[in-house]
């Protein structure tokens, strides 16, 4: 019976509901009739429920037979971070730091600049994502609510200069005004950073 279970495969059937449910009748059998079986089959279904993109039951699986490490990559796959960083701390604590960076990484690359903050207090990599994403405002105001000028000035000439070369000499001075110019007046040395180190000099 178990491997009848295991015979039905992404050929007979293309719903995944309905692929999990057999293959993990597979493992319920080898778990009550065969368990000297059972980590084998355990391997096999979670391999293929990866497949199927079903990390989080893969993960489950891969708990019962002790393969930490596997959960939780599993676990990560499926953005599961809660289940990822406990398995990792009460198992493999090796692998706390790969789910901390991975978990950056992720809030990063979606853009979630609060989040990253709320959960990593990674200020700096959060300026950076906004900064790359053009998001000057949350960058600017993030960098100043941060306190630390030489970082807010970091910024702040990078958005200045990139409105200056646009010939947003204006927009370019209000946000120097807004923010305070930076005391470090070597950061203006090309001719539309000189025009405007001039410009926001006579509006101040």
């Amino acid at each position: 019976a178990i491997d009848t279970y295991l015979s039905v495969s992404e050929t007979n059937s293309a719903d995944p509901d309905r692929l999990e449910e057999v293959w993990e009748n597979a493992v319920r059998l080898a778990m009550r009739h065969a368990q000297e079986r059972y980590n084998e089959i355990v391997a096999e279904v979670c391999k293929r429920l990866k497949l199927i993109r079903r990390f989080e039951a893969a993960a489950e699986l891969y708990e019962s037979i002790e393969a930490w490490r596997e959960a939780v990559h599993c676990y990560m796959d499926c953005e599961v971070w809660e289940k990822a960083k406990m398995v990792a701390q009460q198992q493999c604590p090796d692998m706390i730091r790969v789910v901390e960076e991975r978990y950056k990484t992720d809030l990063v690359s979606k853009g979630d600049g609060d989040e990253l903050i709320r959960r990593t207090g990674d200020v700096s990599s959060a300026l950076n994502m906004y900064a790359r994403n053009g998001d000057w405002d949350k960058c600017l105001q993030l960098a100043e609510k941060n306190g630390d000028r030489k970082m807010l000035a970091h910024y702040l000439v990078q958005y200045a200069k990139i409105l200056a070369n646009k010939d947003e000499i204006t927009e370019a001075c209000q946000a120097l005004v807004r923010y305070g110019p930076p005391t470090d007046q070597t950061n203006f040395q090309d001719r539309k950073s000189t025009r405007l180190n001039s410009s926001h000099l006579c509006n101040l």
